[in-house]
């Protein structure tokens, strides 16, 4: 059995044509990635902001309770 030439017209539009599709499937593919790395830093920078306003509730919360501790607590110098 020969092998054929590589360099015929037909064999370089098969190589072309798998090049080609190959080329498309990778483009899919990348454009499937970046969608999906797109949604993931959204959603890292919500919950970061969620993170932030937690943070900022906490400190209230201890603020408020400082405050309570203070009027709870009898003055020594009265």
């Amino acid at each position: 059995m020969t092998q054929p030439d590589s360099k015929s017209p037909r064999n370089f539009r098969a190589l072309a044509h798998r090049f080609i599709f190959h080329w498309r499937d990778d483009a899919r593919r990348m454009t499937a990635i970046e969608a999906e790395l797109k949604s993931a830093l959204e959603l890292v920078a919500r919950l970061e902001a969620e993170v932030d306003e937690l943070r900022e509730n906490n400190l209230r919360i201890v603020e408020l309770i400082d405050v309570a501790e203070r009027q709870l607590t009898p003055k020594a110098l009265d």
